[in-house]
């Protein structure tokens, strides 16, 4: 997921590279789990690059889950590719027996027959899926659904002795500074934001579901994808709610690693996105040095924690949860 950094560090030969060499630009669409694979994607190699827009990008990333709801911005994008194209499919493959719902994701390859699947992504598997590949000059584009009207009520506006009229800006649901697809209505009077309203429900993993089917030892494992950015929180934020149900409360020296595991994720979490907002800003430099400093973060991180989880996580583990059976709250 994080990438290699000798990509970075290697040097050429001459002051052009190959011309054999080819150069690749790319547009992502993230579900809501692909925020650091993208973040490592972002340098890595500078023969892939991320495109300004679809129609300067021969490459197209979808990062599953794909909602029904966010269905029709994927075609809008992939409609936009120039020609010809590759799509790759990053994510584990759905079970063909299970028919998708409103609610959850879509099956891709239904929709992209010429589309690449990786089921274990990383930054040099996506590059060498690209290179091994040959584009596609068209695809075959589905049915697109029927987007619902929006309707934004409009704030009450002061006269003033300049007259200006309200207007309303929509962004996303793709939006490179964002951790996952939603739209943001911004209602604007000249320069000034009066309001904003958020439009969610793009990302949907059906975790609700599964964690109401499951016993709570399974749900545990279920909450690390509550979010993708932070397991170990949702996992934390998951205890407690059992720790509290069942009116239990641990130590302070418990509580005190809790809080060294949080921090140590806020820091890994802070250094890639810093990775991708550099990459927005265009500056080279620095992107390949908080690169750098993610990358050995990451590899140190296993290094700097060293204490196994069911010390901090579940310190009570072999007490009985018998008040728990049953309880669906």
């Amino acid at each position: 997921m994080t990438g290699n950094t000798n990509a970075l560090t290697r040097t050429r030969s001459s002051w052009f590279p190959p011309l054999s060499q080819h150069f690749y630009s790319y547009v992502a669409i993230d579900g809501g789990s692909g925020a650091h694979l993208l973040a490592a994607l972002a340098a890595y190699d500078p023969s892939f690059q991320q495109a300004a827009s679809p129609r300067h990008a021969n490459v197209l990333l979808i990062c599953e889950p794909i909602t029904q709801k966010f269905l029709p911005t994927v075609q809008e994008v992939a409609a936009a590719l120039a020609r010809p194209f590759q799509i790759l499919i990053l994510g584990e493959a759905h079970d063909e027996h299970t028919p998708p719902t409103e609610s959850t994701s879509v099956r891709l390859e239904e929709l992209f027959p010429h589309a690449h699947r990786l089921a274990q992504p990383t930054a040099a598997a996506i590059l060498s899926s690209v290179r091994q590949h040959v584009q596609a000059a068209e695809i075959e584009l589905f049915e697109q659904p029927q987007r619902d009207a929006t309707t934004i009520q409009l704030p009450q506006r002061q006269e003033l002795e300049i007259a200006t009229e309200l207007a309303v800006l929509s962004l996303g649901p793709i939006q490179p500074f964002t951790a996952g697809p939603l739209r943001l209505f911004l209602i604007c009077d000249g320069e000034q934001v009066l309001s904003v309203q958020v439009e969610a429900g793009y990302a949907q993993r059906g975790v609700e579901q599964h964690m109401l089917q499951a016993d709570w030892s399974h749900g545990l494992a279920l909450a690390q994808l509550l979010d993708p950015l932070a397991p170990s929180a949702g996992q934390l934020a998951y205890v407690r709610a059992i720790e509290q149900l069942a009116q239990r409360q641990v130590s302070a020296a418990v509580e005190k690693v809790r809080d060294a595991v949080l921090a140590l994720e806020r820091v890994y979490n802070v250094l890639w996105w810093s990775v991708r907002f550099a990459h927005l800003l265009g500056d080279t430099p620095l992107t390949q040095r908080v690169y750098q400093l993610a990358q050995t973060f990451t590899e140190q991180a296993s290094t700097l924690w060293r204490q196994p989880p069911i010390i901090w996580l579940l310190p009570h583990y072999q007490a009985p949860f018998s008040t728990l059976s049953g309880n669906t709250a």
